[in-house]
């Protein structure tokens, strides 16, 4: 094989034959590792957001959703308090409204743990916390002494009128930091399934291309080798046949240049 002007050709040519191979195994093992990476990199970024759908969304709305009816336990606990007919009775309730108020307080503290900087998510934790603090004074001072009385007009007049409306605003705070907590959810998980096409789409271009140059390499290597050993066969084949002026034109010095300078 005439030298070959082009000098990477000629860097491979004149290499061992182990070399050349350890170098195909090397650019495959290579391909194999950025590939490996890459999608590892990229999982674990789909990871990461899905971890974040979990602990900052679906985590959330179960203690926001367990806020809201502890709440309104601790409210149909009131209206039984007033409905008791002996002290027993009352009792029985009034340690129930409490204990309501104690799971409220953990609730909403578990919830509030990992705050938002959202103007919106800020405005309606006070909003509720404001409201549900302004029902627990009316019914401290004005309604469960009325129900201890048994003064049922005054009870229902003071209900309708002063607690109901802070009750129904407390309410409506959680409703809208669920409706909130719904929208970054979408907004999250849409981003995560953006990243995960994405990475695939990365990891298949990645893969295609380091297929594509190890096939080349392969292909450059191999031919590299079967092409001195073609010659060398054929001087081979005329030596056999009789024929001693044929010669090997191979200018590497591997095994196969060394081979074909033995035989000329």
């Amino acid at each position: 094989m005439a030298a070959s002007s082009n000098p990477v050709s000629s860097l491979f040519a004149d290499r061992r034959v182990n070399t050349k191979i350890l170098v195909l195994l090397a650019i495959t093992s290579l391909v194999s590792a950025v590939v490996g990476v890459l999608a590892i990199t990229r999982i674990s970024l789909v990871n990461t957001q899905a971890q974040t759908l979990y602990t900052g969304n679906v985590k959330s709305l179960d203690n926001l959703g367990q806020t809201r009816i502890d709440a309104v336990q601790t409210q149909l606990e009131l209206t039984n308090h007033s409905l008791a007919t002996t002290p027993a009775g009352r009792a029985t309730y009034l340690a129930n409204i409490q204990a309501g108020d104690k799971a409220v307080a953990a609730d909403l503290a578990a919830y509030t743990a990992d705050p938002m900087k959202s103007a919106r998510w800020q405005k309606d934790i006070a909003t509720f916390k404001d409201s549900w603090a302004a029902w627990q004074k009316v019914r401290d001072t004005v309604l469960l002494p009325a129900s201890d009385t048994g003064d049922v007009k005054t009870f229902t007049r003071m209900r309708d009128k002063q607690a109901q409306p802070v009750a129904a605003t407390a309410l409506a705070a959680l409703a809208d930091l669920a409706a909130f907590e719904r929208t970054d959810a979408k907004s999250v998980s849409q981003t995560a399934t953006s990243n995960y096409h994405s990475a695939r789409t990365s990891v298949i271009v990645v893969l295609a291309i380091g297929l594509v140059a190890a096939l080349a390499l392969g292909l450059f290597i191999g031919r590299l080798i079967t092409t001195p050993l073609k010659k060398v066969s054929a001087v081979l084949k005329g030596m056999a046949a009789g024929d001693l002026t044929l010669r090997a034109d191979v200018s590497s010095k591997d095994e196969l240049g060394m081979m074909a300078t033995d035989l000329n």
